[in-house]
């Protein structure tokens, strides 16, 4: 027999998700599944396993190769559709395009910041080779290895004191240890939200709050 509880008496609610239960301990259960994750390839934290995986597919080529979509105008080729679509609409004059070119290869990225991540991360400084000690992978870069070493190779040395989960950076343990003490980390500069991680509040801001967070990426853009 199943019993259908009323919104009012599930008062425990999801800040990502907004999902509701009866119980904080369900809750903070629930909220394990919104747990940042680190991209092992580049770093970049995600918010949730699902995302990370999206993020695999469409920058890595990881977990199946993605499908390019092709413009039928230009022939320019994107592994991933929403900037697929986006690009299309450019053709129609419905959008502006901010996106630059690497004076170095024929990739095309969406803003300057990006440009210069992708420059420090791809390109050679001095074309020299730069090769992984302890797995053989050859980063384009010294910036790229260290970065190689710092996300594959770093040692587990941070171990949660009530799990024994272990970590390669302190924030990922601090952040961890946030689900079993229910500490807020972060709040939100547009409301009154809180959070236990950095990608969880980056991802409600950008949902809940989409025009305060286009501003702001617009205002860093310009520093």
């Amino acid at each position: 027999m199943h019993i259908h509880l009323s919104e009012n008496e599930k008062p425990h609610k999801c800040s990502i998700c907004a999902k509701s239960f009866a119980k904080d301990y369900q809750l903070k259960c629930h909220m394990v599944r919104h747990v940042s994750v680190e991209c092992q390839e580049c770093g970049k934290t995600m918010s949730n396993r699902l995302s990370l995986r999206d993020h695999m597919i469409n920058l890595h080529g990881g977990v199946g190769q993605p499908r390019l979509c092709v413009c039928d105008t230009c022939g320019k080729e994107f592994r991933s559709k929403p900037a697929f679509e986006k690009h299309v609409l450019l053709h129609q004059g419905i959008v502006q395009d901010n996106s630059i070119q690497c004076h170095l290869c024929p990739r095309w990225l969406t803003n300057k910041m990006g440009l210069q991540r992708h420059i420090r991360t791809q390109h050679s400084e001095t074309g020299d080779t730069f090769v992984c000690g302890d797995c053989g992978k050859i980063a384009p870069n010294s910036s790229a290895l260290k970065q190689h070493r710092r996300v594959v190779h770093a040692e587990m040395k941070y171990e949660c004191e009530i799990c024994g989960k272990r970590f390669k950076r302190a924030i990922s343990l601090k952040e961890h240890r946030a689900i079993h003490t229910g500490e807020a980390l972060y709040s939100c500069r547009f409301c009154p939200m809180t959070f236990i991680s950095n990608a969880n509040m980056y991802s409600h801001q950008k949902k809940m709050h989409p025009d305060e967070w286009q501003k702001s990426q617009a205002e860093k853009l310009k520093k």
